[in-house]
């Protein structure tokens, strides 16, 4: 979930760095337009003021060269046709600034799309982020519930375990009596019946056992319920059973 998380945070990232380049390198590209418009029109400049300065000369000369009146009416038709190769040229690239300037408005728009779409889906992963951290700490409180559920069945179990262990205490003593001091069948009988009840408390015990550590090990982790299982069995040690011994038969004199 964290590596999830981490990758969409980084994804994030990517997308505002390379809406930033984008927007730079627009930007860069709007700047050497303008600057590429600009030196065309100090050229169309230069030359319009060339041609003024040539269209001037010819009327001087026409005043004082009547002779040369018609040589200087085809240098003025000849000059009149480059200005209006350069007036066409000037509204042509009039035409084209226009049709950039519509390109890069179209431009902005796409980037204004894009970055309105990149906020939406950070908020989007804004939210997907907030609901897993709930989903987290539903599951934490939900996991130290249980395992104040399984401490508490554990310390009942602990409290039960030390029961049947002095129940079983006084079971083996009672048995190690009979067995000093029985003589006849009935006796044996008893003791026989004593012994199964002692074997019925075991296997409560040990069925009590089987179920704690069942619950335990469905709640805890591996590493827990190994230290738990550790320490049961090293504070609660099997009291030794008592050898089962068949009661002598005192022959009658």
């Amino acid at each position: 979930m964290k590596e999830e998380i981490e990758r969409l945070r980084k994804d994030v990232l990517q997308t505002q760095t390379n809406l930033e380049e984008q927007k730079q390198e627009m930007q860069n590209t709007q700047a050497e337009t303008q600057l590429k418009e600009k030196e065309k029109s100090n050229r169309l400049q230069e030359q319009l003021e060339a041609l003024g300065a040539a269209f001037a000369q010819s009327e001087q000369k026409k005043m004082e060269e009547k002779e040369s009146r018609r040589k200087l009416q085809d240098r003025l038709t000849k000059k009149e046709e480059v200005v209006l190769s350069l007036e066409a040229a000037v509204a042509k690239f009039e035409t084209e600034r226009k049709e950039m300037q519509l390109d890069f408005e179209s431009v902005e728009e796409a980037v204004m799309s894009f970055k309105q779409s990149a906020e939406e889906k950070i908020k989007h992963l804004s939210q997907k982020l907030n609901m897993k951290e709930s989903q987290t700490q539903q599951l934490q409180q939900k996991n130290d519930s249980l395992q104040k559920e399984v401490q508490s069945l554990t310390e009942a179990c602990k409290i039960l375990q030390e029961e049947i262990v002095k129940q079983v205490e006084a079971k083996n003593e009672e048995v190690q009596s009979l067995n000093t001091t029985c003589t006849t069948s009935e006796e044996a009988e008893v003791i026989v019946e004593k012994e199964v009840e002692q074997e019925e408390v075991e296997s409560l015990k040990n069925a009590q056992d089987v179920k704690v550590c069942a619950i335990e090990k469905e709640t805890m982790t591996s590493t827990e319920w190994q230290k738990q299982r550790n320490k049961r069995h090293k504070g609660n040690t099997k009291p030794t059973q008592p050898v089962r011994t068949r009661p002598r038969r005192r022959t009658k004199k």
